[in-house]
């Protein structure tokens, strides 16, 4: 199934959000379009569906969100040539990650130098005598 939201009016009055979802399934062409009034913030939520309601679809979502980052660390990454640049993470390195995650806020990226520091790491010395010496040509 293919869900996709678009906001179309927010009420100031009612502190409401008309958004427009349409949803088709995979072998179909045609989407479903509906409308519907979301309370545009917690509290509004809280009123409108109840506390456990809001608190069950929350823990849910992050639930997914973390699930997801367990299934990204779990597979090995390679680069364009299909060479391994990064093996699969530990449970106990997984851990760390999760133990540190927020919602919301994606994950602190290397700088250029540590993410060489790491391909440097994985190659050999006769790979890294040859890219010392192509960079060295370039230079």
């Amino acid at each position: 199934m293919y869900v996709h939201c678009i906001h179309s009016a927010v009420s100031l009055l009612t502190k409401e959000t008309k958004m427009e979802i349409s949803a088709r399934l995979k072998d179909s062409k045609e989407a479903v379009k509906v409308t519907y009034n979301f309370p545009s913030d917690l509290k509004g939520l809280t009123d409108k569906f109840g506390a456990d309601v809001v608190y069950a679809k929350a823990m849910g979502s992050l639930i997914i969100d973390i699930q997801a980052t367990i299934r990204r660390y779990l597979v090995a990454k390679t680069d364009k040539d299909g060479k391994v640049v990064s093996k699969p993470k530990t449970q106990a390195e997984i851990q760390a990650i999760i133990s540190s995650w927020v919602p919301g806020v994606g994950a602190v990226r290397k700088t250029p130098v540590e993410k060489i520091g790491n391909l440097l790491s994985q190659m050999t010395p006769e790979e890294k005598k040859a890219l010392l010496a192509q960079l060295s040509a370039k230079a």
